[in-house]
């Protein structure tokens, strides 16, 4: 499986804007799943995720994994380890 993620905050809108696309379906499911356990949220405001690269003007990151679910906890990792950094330093 492959996902390939983008990142940016918004400074016009204060939110943190990802988006995400991959070439499998179990990939999103397992993204809603564990983003829920780790409480990542899509408060209005806080949270956005796209699904077109195009959205997002970040550098991409790639994540390959052979297993849906693994490739889906990279992804997560990477959108909280972004989320923290950002409160940290905004």
């Amino acid at each position: 499986m492959i996902a390939i993620v983008k990142y940016q905050f918004s400074k016009l809108d204060n939110q943190h804007e990802f988006a995400i696309e991959t070439n499998s379906p179990w990939v999103w499911y397992y993204l809603g799943k564990l983003m829920h356990k780790e409480s990542i949220e899509m408060e209005a405001g806080k949270l956005q995720i796209y699904t077109s690269l195009g959205m997002v003007k970040g550098k991409p990151k790639e994540f390959l994994n052979e297993d849906a679910e693994d490739c889906a906890k990279d992804v997560v990792v990477y959108m909280m380890n972004k989320i923290k950094k950002y409160e940290r330093h905004g």
